[in-house]
């Protein structure tokens, strides 16, 4: 088993377990002591190289004993060494095991393993520690009342426990991927500029033509410790353009899945008809009004919006902070229990539709499906 991440590593582990790996590291593994493997007491370490065949010897390792029939090698970073090396023990039946696979056989509670395999995938330390309590068992211990609950027959008790959970789980979907954003709008508003400003370095294309963006182009950042994708999609406007057409379609389509839309508008060409068409289709959406740097002031409270410039970075902070607080209203506070797999959403979904249909037997059975 890999125990180091995928990329560029300067030492890289490996796991190897079972009842004959002392004997069989042993036959690869040739020690500047000359120490045998199967007497290396738990936690000593010994560095010697490892043998690519039963002819020549190898790479440099350190090999290190963590159980009586657990031992991690350590090489040189990259994958070849380590290729290398689970070739040669392949060779002798030894099979690979992925380690989320791993961690899900050795006694761990299921609730445990997710969140240890979340942590792998997460990208901010903010998200980072909302997982750390529920791999300290925040979420098992709330579950855990709440079939207390239900078994006692406080189904009223249960069920504002369960929304309390249900109220945490569009953060949670962003403890393991990030909160997707769409910014929309007519073409040649200002949609690429404005992504650039926000990320802070020019990434998005940016034209004076409109219809310009015809793919989606996504760019992965993060505000105040809460991992966003931003999405530059095509201009939204009518076309006979074939393949304008199908990059409108695509970004319609596309804004239909995400967490947020964020439509921006240029306030100099203010084309109404289309402005409330999109803001019919996205009663949700976060709205901001570009080049407000080229209008007088007085002009800017004409429309409901964020008014932003682009050009000048006028109104993006106060944008992000809003942008944040439609994404995450509310915030976990330390050591809040916080469901953060689509199988736990639903598990508690179902849970609370059980407890309205006076369920107990099937609302208790949801609640163990989550648990494991």
């Amino acid at each position: 088993m890999r125990l180091t991440p995928a990329g560029r590593a300067a030492v890289t582990t490996l796991r190897v377990e079972g009842s004959a790996t002392a004997e069989l590291i042993g036959i690869f593994f040739q020690g500047v002591s000359q120490q045998p493997v199967n007497q290396l007491a738990c936690g000593q370490i010994r560095y010697g190289r490892w043998k690519n065949d039963l002819h020549q010897v190898g790479e440099d390792v350190v090999i290190s004993r963590r159980a009586t029939d657990a031992f991690e090698i350590h090489s040189h970073g990259g994958r070849v060494a380590q290729d290398s090396i689970i070739q040669s023990l392949g060779s002798l039946g030894v099979r690979p095991v992925e380690w989320q696979d791993w961690a899900a056989t050795h006694t761990l509670p299921p609730l445990q393993v997710a969140a240890r395999v979340a942590l792998a995938t997460t990208r901010t330390e903010v998200t980072a520690q909302i997982l750390i309590d529920q791999l300290n068992g925040a979420l098992q211990e709330a579950l855990d009342g709440v079939r207390v609950s239900i078994e006692m027959g406080h189904l009223r008790e249960a069920d504002e426990a369960l929304q309390d959970l249900q109220a945490y789980e569009p953060v949670g979907r962003a403890l393991t991927q990030p909160f997707r954003v769409a910014v929309a709008g007519p073409p040649n508003a200002g949609k690429s500029s404005l992504i650039n400003r926000m990320l802070g370095f020019e990434r998005a294309i940016v034209s004076d033509q409109p219809g310009t963006t015809r793919d989606l182009l996504t760019f992965e950042t993060a505000y105040d410790g809460w991992p966003i994708v931003l999405t530059d999609t095509a201009g939204l406007r009518e076309s006979k353009n074939a393949l304008e057409h199908a990059g409108i379609e695509l970004a319609l389509s596309y804004e239909d899945s995400v967490d947020l839309v964020l439509l921006v508008f240029d306030i100099t060409e203010p084309n109404l008809p289309l402005m409330d068409h999109l803001r019919e289709r996205h009663p949700d959406a976060l709205v901001a009004y570009n080049k407000i740097d080229l209008v007088e002031s007085d002009q800017s409270t004409v429309f409901h919006g964020e008014p932003i410039s682009a050009l000048t970075g006028f109104g993006i902070e106060p944008l992000w902070q809003h942008l944040l607080q439609a994404l995450v209203p509310s915030i976990p506070p330390p050591g809040a229990a916080v469901p953060y797999l689509p199988e736990q959403a639903a598990g508690i979904h179902q849970a609370r539709l059980a407890i309205h249909n006076k369920q107990p037997d099937q609302a208790s059975q949801s609640i163990l499906d989550i648990i494991g």
